[in-house]
């Protein structure tokens, strides 16, 4: 089966068996700035549902580029994704009082928010702007609220220009806890040569590295924190 984090686009394969003893679903959509893998296992039970946000205001930033990554070792451990990006598939500025109006950034929000009411766990990545993350990824998450990611596992991830990304990371996992979500213990930031990507895939054996272990942490954690098995 063809990877959703490839490059496919404008794609839906959908497959179901008629067995009533083994039943598999599989959905693949990729349109713009929307990449979903969502599976039941073979026996119908429910696999634990990923929600990663994207937060760059460029094309083919480093940072979605984690995410997408990050995302398809999540799959392949086993998880159901969705890969967000907020450059592609913008929503208004959060305001308390705010009434939709039909645009597509309107229907954005309310696809974010029906993703966020669904997931089990998040992820969030951004590129580090002046010490933070960037505006579109806090007005994001300025939409979400407790009924959307409490008691849910949150995972933080950064690039940046420098070597590290620590005060936007640490940025992250402050709003995530404030809106009682559960921040995962293990982050990543990756920082200067370690941001480069090559098909989809980190160039330096570090970085590598790194993901692969946060991205196993992570799955791990958020079936635990979720109660899926």
């Amino acid at each position: 089966m063809t990877s959703v984090f490839g490059n496919m686009k404008n794609a839906t394969f959908i497959s179901k068996s008629s067995s009533r003893s083994i039943r598999l679903y599989c959905t693949i959509t990729c349109e713009r700035g929307r990449m979903r893998y969502n599976r039941r296992s073979e026996k119908g039970g429910r696999l634990v549902n990923i929600v990663l946000i994207a937060g760059s205001n460029r094309p083919d930033a480093t940072s979605a580029k984690l995410a997408a990554c990050v995302g398809k070792r999540l799959q392949g451990l086993g998880a159901s994704v969705e890969l967000f990006e907020l450059y592609r598939r913008p929503i208004p500025f959060y305001e308390p009082d705010y009434i939709p109006g039909g645009t597509a950034a309107d229907a954005n929000l309310a696809e974010l928010l029906r993703l966020a009411e669904g997931a089990d766990a998040f992820g969030f990545s951004t590129p580090e702007y002046h010490g933070g993350p960037t505006g579109l990824m806090k007005n994001a998450i300025d939409w979400l609220e407790k009924r959307h990611v409490s008691g849910k596992a949150a995972l933080a991830m950064a690039t940046a220009g420098g070597a590290v990304a620590v005060s936007t990371l640490q940025q992250l996992q402050t709003a995530v806890r404030y809106v009682h979500g559960i921040n995962c213990p293990e982050w990543i930031s990756l920082g200067g040569q370690l941001r480069a990507f090559a098909d989809g895939e980190p160039t330096h054996p570090d970085a590598a590295k790194r993901i692969d272990h946060v991205a196993r942490y992570f799955y791990d954690f958020a079936k635990k924190q979720a109660g899926v098995q």
